[in-house]
């Protein structure tokens, strides 16, 4: 019986909440490759609880609403297209990956998400998406609305990362990677970018090598590279008074 209201709500949900969802990913990624838009992927199933939740509580409201419309290709995956599932490796619903034009993965997030949550991390991927493209003002643009939007996020600390790298990427200004650590260690003192930007502030040739990861879609932070800079700068470094005083 709870089954049959899930599907029911879920149902009605599709046809109210004029998101023009997809529901191939074929048809979203040409619709991206005509917009220059990213998708948001959506996987979902009618009989899950957390997913009947984001079609109830969260995808109505209208800023929710006006940023994936405004700013994605909006496709609905469910469990009639298991070959999506294992191409994109989600073994679990509600699931949320943004993806380019070319299908490759630019981010992910799985489990329930509120308003706030889901739209920080929009945001978020946004600003990745289109500093991949080169677009750097506009990765900007997404994210500094989100630090100054969704200070308390869990995203903002990665924002202000971000932030730090992204202007000296252009401006080549090593300022840029001071201001980004010192305002990770005044705000989000516990968290793993102040660290991730202390090694940049103290060897700021590494942002080169992590663009150059980041282009390859890997991981940075478990090469070792990483591993070597970090040792460097926890031990051969700057000590606390480095992070903590200008």
């Amino acid at each position: 019986m709870i089954s049959r209201i899930y599907v029911k709500s879920m149902k009605t949900m599709t046809l109210k909440d004029n998101y023009s969802w997809r529901s191939s990913i074929d048809e979203g990624l040409e619709d991206a490759r005509a917009s220059g838009k990213p998708l948001f992927l959506f996987f979902c199933s009618e009989t899950c609880f957390y997913c009947h939740r984001m079609n109830m509580a969260v995808y109505p409201q209208q800023n929710v609403a006006d940023l994936i419309r405004g700013e994605f290709v909006p496709v609905r995956i469910t469990p009639d297209t298991p070959d999506v599932f294992g191409t994109y490796a989600v073994n679990s619903v509600p699931a949320f990956i943004i993806i380019g034009s070319d299908g490759v993965e630019c981010e992910r997030r799985a489990g329930f998400l509120d308003a706030e949550a889901l739209t920080s991390f929009c945001l978020l991927a946004l600003g990745k998406y289109y500093h991949d493209r080169h677009e750097i003002e506009k990765a900007h643009q997404y994210i500094e609305r989100l630090i100054i939007t969704y200070p308390q996020s869990a995203d903002a600390p990665e924002a202000v990362f971000l932030q730090g790298v992204y202007c000296y990427l252009t401006s080549h200004d090593p300022a840029c990677l001071k201001t980004s650590l010192f305002t990770l260690a005044q705000n989000y003192p516990d968290s793993i970018w102040v660290r991730r930007s202390l090694i940049l502030h103290c060897h700021p040739s590494t942002v080169n090598e992590w663009e150059v990861y980041q282009r390859q879609r890997l991981d940075y932070w478990k090469s070792q590279d990483a591993y070597l800079k970090a040792y460097f700068t926890y031990y051969n470094g700057p000590s606390d008074h480095h992070i903590k005083g200008r």
